[in-house]
């Protein structure tokens, strides 16, 4: 699924991202949400709760994206 379709599907796939990433809190979602869910503060969030280095969140929002259903 391309990240526009992830900014338009955003709140059903909050729940996805939640069991994704169980460490990341409501708190952490809330900042993803408002006129546009963007990638980067995706990957800032899991910096955040998980210590990940940059690639390492990036890696992982892609796996993510590609196990959405189309």
């Amino acid at each position: 699924m391309n990240w526009d379709r992830v900014q338009s599907n955003w709140p059903e796939l909050r729940l996805s991202v939640r069991r994704r990433w169980e460490k990341l809190t409501d708190q952490h979602l809330s900042a993803l949400e408002g006129k546009a869910v963007r990638r980067e503060v995706l990957a800032h969030q899991l910096k955040d709760a998980y210590g990940m280095g940059d690639d390492e969140a990036s890696r992982q929002i892609e796996d993510w994206q590609t196990s959405l259903p189309e």
